[in-house]
């Protein structure tokens, strides 16, 4: 076995074996950096998912004073994940002193961080079943062949309708779905 390929196996089980996840980070970092490998190729390496790897990767870019408090055990590594998707260091600051503030479990900033990114309060309750139910019994009332999917998350809800045929057969079930829409 040549050297550069014991070198990258050894590395390869130092990331496997590393439990801080911020060296963990710096190694896959200097793994994918050092041999000019892409994300796919890292997963595969490590036997995990791509966006495993680019969750730790986005690590590296965490400034000093959010590491030390990983460091000192004041954020745990699920906070650094989440806050790791903020891209403006002023605001990841500002959402790390309100955790450390008040106390904010990785839940809840899952929710402070996704408001801010995708500007969306957390508030309300989800439909309940009965209504996406009388939804879709409704439009299949008027197009029975329609495939109607509900998907309501916390930052959006989609109506998907998926009309299979030619452009006569579409043409008229949106038609009908116009028109029972717009009475």
């Amino acid at each position: 076995m040549d050297d550069a390929v014991q070198e990258i196996k050894i590395t390869i089980d130092s990331i496997k074996s590393e439990t801080n996840i911020l060296e963990k980070a710096r190694l896959l970092d200097l793994l994918k950096q050092g041999n000019n490998l892409r994300i796919k190729e890292l997963a595969n390496l490590l036997s995990e998912s791509p966006s495993k790897i680019c969750q730790i990767l986005r690590l590296i870019g965490l400034p000093d004073i959010i590491r030390e408090g990983y460091l000192s055990k004041t954020i745990s590594a699920t906070h650094l994940i989440i806050l790791s998707r903020i891209k403006d260091e002023t605001t990841l600051i500002a959402i790390y002193e309100k955790i450390l503030a008040d106390n904010l479990s990785t839940l809840r900033t899952e929710d402070l961080v996704r408001q801010h990114i995708y500007q969306v309060s957390p508030n309300g309750l989800k439909v309940p079943g009965v209504i996406t139910e009388t939804i879709i019994s409704s439009l299949k009332n008027q197009v029975p062949d329609a495939e109607i999917e509900i998907n309501q998350t916390r930052i959006k809800a989609t109506i998907n309708i998926i009309l299979k045929g030619d452009l006569k057969k579409t043409t008229q079930a949106l038609t009908k779905i116009k028109d029972f829409l717009v009475k």
